[in-house]
């Protein structure tokens, strides 16, 4: 095994770590998985190939920079608190443990137990700021997750690249 194909095989193992992190929250996805891109560049660089990663690098930051903002900015505009974010995290966390149902419910229930805390038992409120938290968590998820498909679909292209042209 020479030194192009061990950092192919570092660039599947981070792109798997990618994949996981776009869904779980405190493990930075696409960040990761662009790390794994960067190996894949510097594997088999080429000019398009380079270009490619500094698009999908700014991608990758206006993704997480996005992702980070985004549930404190609707939740805020719904009329929520920072609360509501965190009972989202947590509700996800708590989520994984009942798969598949759970990713889908517990960011919500949380949220929403986060927000009855917050207003005193408000429950107009605390269903709107829970679904605009809910909302904008599987906004982001979403986006994480096509964003860390992209990235793997170009490391398995210039993976093929580097076979064929040996």
């Amino acid at each position: 095994m020479n030194y192009s194909e061990i950092l192919y095989c570092i660039a599947a193992f981070l792109n798997m770590i990618g994949f996981i992190g776009a869904l779980l929250p405190g493990i930075p996805g696409p960040p990761v998985s662009y790390i794994g891109l960067l190996l894949c560049c510097i594997a088999f660089p080429s000019p398009l190939m380079i270009v490619i990663t500094v698009i999908i690098g700014i991608d990758t930051m206006l993704v997480s920079i996005i992702d980070y903002v985004a549930p404190g900015i609707l939740a805020n505009h719904a009329g929520g608190c920072k609360k509501a974010v965190w009972g989202a995290n947590i509700g996800l966390l708590i989520g994984l443990f009942f798969s598949p149902w759970g990713l889908i419910v517990g960011p919500f229930i949380g949220a929403f137990v986060g927000e009855m805390i917050n207003s005193k038992r408000n429950l107009a409120l605390s269903i709107k700021v829970s679904t605009y938290t809910f909302l904008s968590i599987v906004m982001g998820a979403f986006m994480k997750l096509l964003l860390c498909f992209i990235i793997l679909c170009i490391c398995v292209v210039n993976f093929i690249v580097y076979i064929y042209s040996a």
